[in-house]
């Protein structure tokens, strides 16, 4: 009653301030009642330490009353242990040399004939996981987990499991995999407890989700039992308790088919048959229908009945496609190992999940129809449903719309490209805020990857640098200037450009002065048309001289930051190269600007200036055209780079995961994008390189040294 009241009082306080003298009052009483513990009783105490308790849960700092826990959990009353060890719990995390006092109490209670002490005592272990008393403890907590010991209890052999599986994830140096391996095959052979083998499976995947490589092979033999339990379950072998909604054990079926997916896939026929007839039982489960639910004066008189029967189908369809979707994700795993009849169940099902009327199953679904569209059959097979996939751009859901777009990306080919990139493309006009900057990559990718002509994808840069140009980032402009200047088999190559690429070259300069012709166009707009002006602006010089391509370059100098005035010099500078008759107006440009208050544009109008000074034959040299680029940038597109990879298996382990929550949405963040780019042997495209600075500052130098 003290505890109730004292939490009443708490709650009653008109301010923050009224609760802190509260709280404080009530921790000068119960420090005053712990001065003289000889004449606490124990009723008094576990009612103290729960207001202790309290106290700590509201967030106030306790500094004392630990000592009165530890004497808690001596106690044979299981109200005071409980207390004690909940306490525990909470006071003794961070202090080692008191929790060294609970160890002997500990393993006794572990093995009480009680499971709700042995409960307690087990929690205890899992929620304070100090690394010192986790190795004292270890071995009695796994011999509670032993399948001969008859006498343990199977709640207290699942409360073992589990505490082992936080203890391994606060110290994975704990469990090793050599002992393990056996033991967990064994106890899968021999435990008929749903809920121990359960808490084996959580055990299991902790494990697993550690194993990088190679080291999954520690656990093969792990993988049969596995399997044959699912088997089991798949029959309906278990007792009718454990019977879900008609569904034996989802939560034990769901956590077997994701352990199945740390494995390769099986190499002998047997296994993999097994795992193709699994996956093909639960596709071809024929899904629960949830009618929906009255609307306006009818939901008023439904019935308590029917309330109740609409509830009842709405937790079995949850439960199927729990395990609908977890069989999907196996089905990732099998990729093309997949027998052919597995893969047309599964195109089937996805068909109707797709349209389902609830938005998450409808995400998940299309989640799991990106990560199939590798496998040839599905991705023929789900390319139908096009249409009602770029409906789904519209939706509300922007995790929706996230998922859609993922699916179109990994549909889209040479026979529906115009059709997903224009509903892209509206959808970019239309302002979507949360999606535009995936969107743009896509459509860069798509566009490139598929167009018959890359003017096209010319076009749609441009387009997008209308739409949403805050959202163009570098790296789609910097792959502009790759295709526009070509590739070729040897990297810097000198070779007679051909005429497709002169014309292409010749379009991209004039969609370039077009868009600078313009009162206002953005930075990056700017940046792109600079560089494509200053390139290949001479084969369009005979509609448009090169005196008026430099005017609309010029006009927007002014508000440019120092990246994109620094590109307008080198590109003047290009002119002055390419272009008869305005020699004497860049050399004004640049002669103004070695003294400009900006370092970077000083520099720039320095460096060219003694440049364009030095002999024919040095300036076309250096300011000529930029050689092709090497096939392997052509082959190795560096904005794939900023793609999440859809793993083949959502069976991640725990660096992987780690990796994956550094990264937003579906696009890698840059910094890891940019750690990326030695490993993966591609070339980013740098300002500084796109315009040949590399060249021009080495005969710079020269002249300077002159």
């Amino acid at each position: 009653r003290g505890l109730t009241n004292f939490i009443a009082e708490v709650r009653n306080c008109a301010n923050h301030e009224a609760e802190v003298q509260r709280v404080e009052k009530e921790l000068t009483k119960i420090r005053v009642k712990f001065a003289d513990a000889t004449k606490l009783k124990p009723y008094d105490r576990r009612k103290y330490v729960w207001k202790l308790i309290y106290i700590f849960m509201l967030g106030y700092d306790v500094d004392f009353g630990q000592m009165e826990a530890v004497k808690l959990i001596s106690s044979s009353k299981f109200s005071e242990k409980k207390t004690g060890y909940l306490a525990i719990s909470f006071f003794l995390v961070d202090q080692p040399e008191i929790l060294r006092m609970t160890a002997n109490q500990l393993k006794t209670d572990m093995y009480s004939e009680n499971k709700h002490v042995a409960a307690v005592a087990l929690n205890c272990i899992a929620n304070v996981g100090e690394e010192e008393l986790a190795e004292h403890l270890m071995r009695d907590i796994t011999r509670l987990t032993s399948p001969q010991a008859d006498e343990i209890g199977p709640s207290t052999k699942r409360r073992a499991y589990l505490a082992l599986t936080r203890l391994f994830r606060r110290d994975t140096d704990l469990i090793n995999a050599e002992m393990w391996a056996p033991r967990i095959a064994a106890a899968m052979g021999v435990e008929t407890d749903i809920g121990i083998l359960t808490a084996i499976s959580s055990f299991t995947g902790a494990l697993l989700e550690e194993c990088e490589g190679e080291e999954i092979e520690s656990y093969r033999e792990v993988f049969a039992p596995i399997l044959t339990l699912l088997f089991k379950l798949m029959q309906g072998e278990v007792p009718s308790a454990y019977v879900w909604y008609t569904i034996p054990a989802p939560w034990l079926m769901t956590k077997l088919l994701r352990l199945l997916q740390f494995f390769p896939v099986p190499r002998d026929l047997t296994n993999l048959a097994k795992l193709n007839q699994i996956t093909q039982r639960i596709l071809a489960k024929p899904l629960v229908t949830v009618p929906p639910p009255p609307g306006g004066a009818q939901r008023k008189k439904e019935t308590r009945v029917e309330k109740q029967k609409r509830a009842y189908l709405q937790n079995q369809s949850n439960t199927e496609h729990a395990v609908l979707l977890e069989g999907l994700n196996l089905l990732v795993h099998l990729g093309e190992s997949a027998h052919n009849d597995t893969v047309l169940y599964a195109a089937r099902g996805l068909e109707g999940l797709v349209k389902h009327p609830e938005v998450n199953i409808r995400c998940l679904a299309l989640d799991s129809i990106a990560r199939l569209s590798s496998i040839p059959q599905i991705s023929q097979a789900l390319k139908k449903n096009v249409k009602t996939i770029l409906g789904f751009l519209e939706e509300a859901d922007v995790t929706v719309r996230r998922q859609a777009l993922n699916v179109l990306f990994a549909l889209c080919d040479k026979n529906n490209w115009a059709e997903i990139l224009d509903k892209m493309l509206e959808c970019l006009k239309q302002k979507d805020i949360l999606l535009q900057e995936e969107l743009v990559l896509k459509i860069a990718i798509l566009a490139e990857r598929n167009a018959p002509d890359l003017s096209w994808y010319v076009d749609v840069v441009f387009k997008m640098l209308e739409y949403a140009p805050d959202s163009v980032s570098d790296d789609i402009w910097h792959r502009v200037v790759q295709v526009v200047t070509g590739f070729d088999e040897q990297e810097g190559g000198r070779g007679t450009v051909d005429a497709a690429t002169e014309a292409l070259q010749a379009y991209a300069a004039k969609k370039a002065f077009e868009g600078l012709d313009r009162e206002f166009a953005h930075e990056t707009l700017c940046k792109l048309s600079a560089y494509l002006l200053g390139e290949f602006g001479q084969h369009i010089r005979e509609e448009v001289d090169g005196d008026t391509q430099l005017t609309v370059l010029l006009r927007h100098f002014p508000r440019l930051e120092s990246g994109g005035k620094a590109l307008i010099l080198l590109a003047a500078a290009k002119m002055f190269n390419s272009h008869d008759g305005i020699s004497d107006r860049v050399l004004e440009l640049l002669e103004e600007h070695q003294r400009s208050l900006d370092v970077e544009v000083q520099q720039r109008g320095c460096e060219l200036s003694a440049l364009c000074s030095l002999h024919d034959d040095v300036v076309e040299n250096v300011l000529g055209l930029m050689p092709p680029f090497a096939d392997s940038i052509q082959e190795n597109n560096p904005l794939m780079r900023r793609l999440k990879s859809h793993k083949k298996s959502r069976a991640l382990g725990r660096s992987q995961l780690e990796e994956l929550a550094q990264t937003e949405g579906t696009l890698m963040r840059p910094s890891l994008a940019t750690a990326g780019r030695a490993a993966e042997g591609g070339e980013d495209l740098e300002e500084d390189e796109a315009g040949g600075v590399a060249r021009y500052r080495a005969a710079a130098a020269a002249a300077a040294a002159d």
